[in-house]
């Protein structure tokens, strides 16, 4: 299956629950905190300064379900692999 936004899907999902940490490395834990955070700002909408491009992503609809974000939004370790640059025809080859 090609061009079906798995991996726009995979991202959204990563940052959602990847753990926010403070310039120590520390857990963000407070809900003040995590409000600074770029992941809750992706979800929250508003203007938004990434490199220097600008925009103004619409608030997203998680955003409504209050004990949903509270409870996993940033909250979680995220392990990413990117498999694209894997050219095998097994995952022995890989291994």
């Amino acid at each position: 299956m090609r061009r079906a936004g798995k991996s726009v899907n995979l991202n959204m999902l990563q940052w959602f629950f990847q753990l926010n940490l403070d310039a120590n490395n520390n857990p963000i834990t407070g809900a003040d905190e995590l409000k600074e955070c770029e992941n809750y700002k992706l979800f929250a909408g508003g203007v938004q300064k990434y490199m220097e491009e600008t925009w103004d992503p619409p608030k997203t609809q998680i955003m409504e379900e209050t004990a949903i974000v509270e409870k996993y939004l940033g909250k979680h370790p995220v392990i990413h692999i990117d498999m694209a640059r894997v050219k095998s025809l097994s995952y022995q080859e890989v291994i």
